[in-house]
């Protein structure tokens, strides 16, 4: 029995994507390959599978708080914002994605929107 404390994720990635190519469509497949891709500093390839969860699933609140992840550390803020309000949409109660739409209105000198969000946030958790 192989120990899976000795599985790095480039291991699980490839079986992950073995087990992606006989269900493309998974939710929990997809999700688990685009996290795994970020851990590992592969975020354009994270955001194609955000992307790609979305075409099969567009109400799902956690790809759109993947997506909106990959699009801060990618630079794309614009897209990151859409993202996270997109993940409120479906899911009003994720804490994370009102602080990570925070986040980025604060870095943007928009001090009374990010506190607004960060007291939601707050709320939320």
């Amino acid at each position: 029995m192989e120990n899976s404390s000795l599985r790095t994720p480039h291991i699980i990635l490839t079986d992950l994507q073995r087990a992606l190519l006989q269900n493309p469509r998974d939710p929990t497949l997809l999700t688990s390959v685009a996290d795994t891709l970020g851990q590992i500093g592969q975020w354009e390839s994270a955001r194609v599978h955000w992307h790609q969860l979305l075409i099969y699933h567009p109400r799902n609140a956690m790809g759109w708080l993947g997506l909106g992840h990959a699009n801060v550390v990618l630079g794309d803020f614009a897209n990151a914002i859409f993202a996270y309000h997109r993940a409120i949409t479906y899911d009003p109660r994720r804490a994370d994605a009102y602080s990570s739409l925070a986040l980025i209105y604060h870095r943007q000198g928009n001090a009374a929107d990010a506190i607004s969000l960060y007291i939601e946030a707050i709320r939320r958790d």
